[in-house]
């Protein structure tokens, strides 16, 4: 008897914008239309970012962006991962 499986994977989806000004390419996260991306095969989370940034010409702004990401990058040991003060 031979016995043969199929395998589906569902796809992850994450939201995909940023409101960092001179990007371009991606939806804007504060506009009621933000995009959506199906993450490639290594990225399994989610992740969304919110900081403060200081152009030292303009002074602080703050961003916010939303794509795929790497359980590699979110664990806190991780080389990729990193709080700056």
């Amino acid at each position: 008897m031979l016995y043969l499986l199929e395998f589906t994977a569902l796809a992850l989806k994450c939201y995909d914008c940023t409101n960092m000004p001179g990007l371009s390419g991606v939806s804007k996260c504060d506009d009621g239309k933000v995009g959506s991306t199906t993450c490639g095969t290594f990225m399994d989370r989610c992740m969304t970012i919110k900081a403060t940034m200081t152009v030292p010409t303009a002074g602080p702004f703050q961003f916010e962006m939303k794509n795929c990401s790497s359980s590699i990058v979110c664990n806190r040991d991780s080389p990729y991962n990193s709080e700056l003060n």
